[in-house]
């Protein structure tokens, strides 16, 4: 959705979840002038209201002179924003960045009447919302505009090399002799994730040297979680997890291929990133329908972790 060119036009953007850091470079330069606010960093600050704050937010609405508020991946926080908006009668815009799970629709859904537009990064999307009965009259179908991919900033050896001091115990081979795949999903997208790692156990009792690089942050249940589903399928130490997603772009330098998962894609800015990358795409589903004309991707036979299982390793047989 294209944001209006009169110059005086003012907008706040409310970030709830970010998938990955790409969204800042999708979202900022189409709200100027204007405002963002990044719910995740929970900064204070002493000119705005507390999130809260009803009252206070009407009395910052109308100080500066926003005209719409554009609520990106909501997931029930800054609802009294949203309100204060609907009071003032602005426009309010819902912008979802991949996959909505359960909290993400039961949001929309509460505010849909408030609601002027969702606009979706593509069709399976804009499914989700037609599923939860919003008005098709109020749903865009809009890709992001993603900047040219940056080149790396750590080499390949370094990336690989932290992969070894932080898994000292892990000396049954050699760096070179590894293959190292990288999950597309972060640690707040369980089934995503859990479909990688259940991937690369397969390839873990076939290769016994491989590793699942995960770039995400990663909370202390999260990491248990992961831990758990190494130990319960004899699968151990096959997840190395970078929590500077910063290292996104190096990491798709530095492995063998990246999985797309079937189903819940909610990092679709890393998917059209990797695009631009000459790494092998591993994909079904919902990540295949975007990669359709992608010379990269290698379309698995189907959607369970055994069929991504011998598409990458007749991926990595092409490319020994």
């Amino acid at each position: 959705m294209n944001q209006p060119t009169d110059p005086n036009f003012r907008s706040l953007a409310i970030i709830t979840q970010q998938p990955d850091s790409g969204w800042h470079g999708v979202i900022d330069p189409a709200h100027k002038p204007g405002f963002v606010i990044d719910l995740d960093k929970a900064q204070c600050r002493s000119d705005r209201p507390h999130p809260a704050n009803l009252p206070g937010w009407l009395k910052w609405l109308t100080q500066n002179q926003v005209q719409q508020i554009d609520l990106y991946q909501p997931d029930g926080r800054g609802l009294a924003i949203v309100s204060a908006a609907a009071i003032k009668q602005l426009n309010i815009v819902v912008h979802l960045t991949g996959y909505a799970n359960s909290r993400t629709l039961a949001v929309i859904k509460q505010i849909a009447g408030q609601v002027t537009h969702v606009v979706c990064p593509a069709d399976f999307v804009a499914q989700q919302m037609r599923r939860i009965n919003i008005d098709r009259r109020k749903i865009i179908i809009t890709p992001p505009d993603i900047s040219a991919l940056s080149e790396p900033t750590i080499a390949k050896s370094e990336l690989i090399a932290s992969i070894a001091h932080s898994s000292p115990a892990d000396v049954t081979a050699t760096t070179d002799q590894y293959q190292y795949i990288l999950a597309l999903g972060t640690c707040d997208n369980t089934q995503a994730l859990h479909h990688a790692v259940f991937t690369t156990v397969m390839l873990y009792h076939a290769l016994t040297h491989v590793k699942l690089i995960i770039n995400s942050p990663c909370s202390s249940q999260q990491r248990d979680l992961l831990n758990s589903w190494q130990q319960s399928w004899l699968a151990p130490n096959i997840v190395h997890i970078d929590t500077d997603c910063a290292n996104w772009t190096n990491w798709l330098n530095a492995v063998d291929c990246l999985l797309a998962p079937p189903h819940h894609l909610r990092e679709l800015t890393r998917l059209l990133y990797a695009q631009q990358s000459p790494i092998p795409i591993i994909a079904s589903g919902v990540s295949a329908k975007l990669l359709a004309s992608t010379a990269n991707s290698i379309i698995a036979s189907g959607n369970e972790p055994q069929e991504y299982a011998q598409a990458i390793l007749q991926t990595l047989a092409l490319h020994s």
